[in-house]
């Protein structure tokens, strides 16, 4: 209907504006409804006027839910042990989730702040936004893991979801019978790292209730945004996969032929960059493997570091055959079911070797601090 519309108006006068399109928005066919808030879909082939293609959106609200994606929601508060039921927000089904900082002493002059769900693909205009789920209702908090309040990079935003049934519950009540939303993949709860806080300046209101509760130090604030902004690659802290503790098991796309993981050291961010991690299922010992060739897992896995004793080799002599290898805890996204060993299996080449790194390379990336982590929990003293 745009396209005919456009064809129109070359015929008749001047084009029509974009202002009239989104005004005309409310009598056009859900077809080609155009939402300002709703998502960036891929382009469809059909549609060839090109600046209507980044906002058409595939599943189109109606008009009061478009009106409840461009209302603000408030946010005072990210501190768990001090939720009220005021703090509570329904950012079902949403795209872009606009967030108002609100404070109770005086106005704000803050920017507001936006999440989303997940995005997918490169740019603004070829970006794709993920709706939130349905029933997302619950409380944005700051989580960070016992023990690493000492850790200037630590920390995540996450969301509380809160059942519909409990919501006559007093409002910590509410909080400890929830759960933490999941991500896209449904692997680990969705979170904002608080390394990209820092390094994002549309966030910078989110970063202000942090340090006026008390979440975080003036001075955390300072040395993690230089730190972040040190990031030899900023655009790999942004997407790449984060690692806040060495002994953290983290989740890898296995067959990767490029995976970043981003590092989060003490005095500084490091990428740590893999090329060419595959796994094959290796059939158990009492099958002939011959007569069943390998099968290659396409998926997720859960994977953590290790150090391993690994054959030695002629290749360099730092420290002979001690190695840092990733050991593969659980497999995930496979219908089809492949056999992991109890103890798990390493990441492996496709020749079956283990995939290993020597030790002067995992230095540079982890660090002394890691490394000694590491070194603690060695503790295999034959070869595998």
């Amino acid at each position: 209907m745009l396209t005919a519309l456009r064809a129109y108006g070359a015929f008749r006068g001047p084009s029509i504006s974009a202002r009239t399109l989104h005004f005309l928005g409310d009598k056009l066919t859900p077809a080609t409804l155009i939402s300002s808030t709703s998502a960036h879909f891929k382009d469809p082939k059909d549609l060839p006027y090109q600046p209507l293609r980044r906002q058409l959106s595939s599943s189109t609200p109606d008009s009061a839910s478009r009106n409840r994606n461009r209302r603000p929601h408030h946010l005072s508060n990210l501190d768990p042990k001090l939720v009220q039921l005021s703090d509570l927000l329904d950012i079902s089904d949403r795209t872009l989730v606009s967030l108002q900082i609100k404070w109770t002493d005086k106005p704000t002059t803050v920017a507001r702040q936006r999440i989303a769900y997940k995005s997918s693909g490169g740019g603004n205009t070829d970006k794709i936004y993920h709706r939130f789920p349905p029933g997302t209702r619950g409380f944005l908090y700051f989580h960070r893991k016992p023990g690493r309040e000492s850790n200037i990079l630590a920390g995540e935003i996450r969301f509380r979801v809160v059942g519909s049934s409990d919501l006559n519950l007093p409002a910590q009540e509410l909080f400890a019978n929830g759960h933490d939303l999941q991500n896209y993949e449904g692997h680990t709860p969705w979170r904002i790292y608080l390394a990209r806080l820092f390094l994002a300046k549309t966030h910078e209101g989110i970063l202000d209730i942090l340090v006026r509760q008390g979440l975080v130090t003036p001075k955390q604030k300072a040395e993690g945004r230089r730190l972040a902004l040190e990031t030899r690659n900023p655009k790999a802290l942004n997407r790449g996969r984060i690692l806040e503790d060495i002994t953290d098991p983290f989740m890898i796309p296995l067959p990767s032929k490029n995976f970043r993981l981003v590092v989060l050291r003490s005095d500084v961010i490091e990428i740590f960059p893999f090329h060419l991690l595959p796994w094959q299922e290796r059939p158990p010992l009492d099958r002939n493997a011959q007569s069943e060739p390998p099968r290659e897992w396409k998926g997720h896995a859960l994977v953590r570091f290790e150090l391993a004793d690994i054959s030695k080799t002629p290749r360099k002599k730092f420290n002979g055959h001690k190695k840092l290898v990733l050991r593969i805890l659980k497999l995930f996204n496979q219908r089809t079911t492949f056999h992991l060993p109890d103890s798990g299996d390493f990441v492996r080449t496709r020749g079956g070797a283990i995939r290993s790194w020597d030790l002067d390379i995992a230095h540079r990336y982890l660090g002394p601090s890691h490394m000694k982590i590491l070194e603690e929990g060695y503790s295999l003293k034959k070869s595998v």
